[in-house]
């Protein structure tokens, strides 16, 4: 199953489809992981995710603005839905530098579904339609203008001026 449709899936089974901001933590007490934070700041690494015989474990990278961890926590949570089945016990980091084309596959599906968890394109384009503004929406998903405005443009494949105040996305 691809990034998308695992996204959409996962939104389904806990009841999130129209509820935003999605609420992560339901869908992470929900799998049984254990959400924690961590001091990473001498590392690259924002998050990981942990699963051995004592359960499953994401630790964040502590200090984060709240719609960044989001951002973070959605995209680990990706991992999990996506690269952690397969393993009894794994320990997978998350780094903000990738570093082979191996890794840059999983980190692209795992920003894939983020995108699509955390910014469903129906919900998207619902608010492109009416004008929303990328802060409105920004308000509505919680999280980072420049990922609302990337999620825009992969939607809408009309790239957007960062100074703009007003949405010019209009999706017909």
């Amino acid at each position: 199953m691809n990034a998308v449709s695992e996204a959409k899936q996962v939104l389904k089974k806990y009841r999130q489809e129209e509820k935003m901001p999605v609420d992560l933590m339901k869908i992470a007490r929900a799998e049984k992981i254990s959400v924690m934070h961590a001091d990473f700041d001498y590392t690259s690494i924002f998050g990981v995710i942990k699963k051995n015989s004592d359960g499953i474990f994401i630790f964040l990278n502590d200090g984060e603005e709240h719609k960044r961890e989001r951002l973070m926590l959605a995209h680990v949570l990706g991992h999990y839905f996506l690269h952690l089945s397969a393993y009894k016990e794994i320990q997978f980091y998350c780094d903000y530098h990738y570093v082979s084309d191996y890794v840059n596959h999983k980190e692209a599906e795992a920003d894939q579904f983020a995108r699509q968890l955390l910014m469903p394109e129906t919900k998207v384009k619902s608010m492109a339609a009416r004008g929303c503004s990328v802060e409105e929406m920004e308000d509505t998903f919680q999280v980072p203008v420049p990922v609302i405005k990337d999620r825009l443009e992969q939607i809408t494949g009309k790239k957007s001026d960062r100074d703009e105040q007003q949405n010019q996305f209009a999706v017909r």
